[in-house]
């Protein structure tokens, strides 16, 4: 998962950087369809950020409990960061799986929605009008 992530994170850069060149600036298509795909991985891309901070500070943290030189205090606080991590790193993981959960492509597209007051007198008539506000 941390690699997906990482190559996630690295198209999001090299979206970025083409955005700013002026190239891209000029050709409205490719500066639409670049927004467009910057838009959609950005909130995987905080997430991921945050999950790989966590996976750092664990990977630290378990190192110091680990070290026969760290005094007592610090490894208690070590322990105790690490199992606050380890339940937001489980949390993170969970979000992180909905959101790279593969989008429908017909989600971008329109549609036309028809509504009609069906039997039920004035009624009917109420609710169309409540659905179309």
């Amino acid at each position: 998962m941390k690699e997906k992530l990482e190559s996630i994170i690295k198209r999001y850069e090299e979206i970025e950087r083409s955005m700013n060149e002026s190239a891209t600036a000029s050709d409205l298509t490719k500066m639409t369809s670049l927004s467009k795909e910057y838009k959609r991985l950005t909130p995987i891309v905080e997430e991921a950020r945050k999950y790989l901070k966590i996976l750092e500070d664990i990977s630290q943290n378990k190192e110091l409990i680990a070290d026969s030189e760290t005094e007592k205090d610090l490894k208690e606080l070590a322990r105790e960061e690490l199992a606050e991590l380890e339940s937001d790193k489980s949390k993170l993981e969970e979000e992180l799986k909905l959101l790279l959960i593969p989008k429908d492509p017909d989600d971008e597209k329109n549609c036309i929605v028809e509504i009609r007051a069906g039997t039920g007198g004035d009624e009917a008539g109420i609710f169309a009008g409540d659905l179309f506000r």
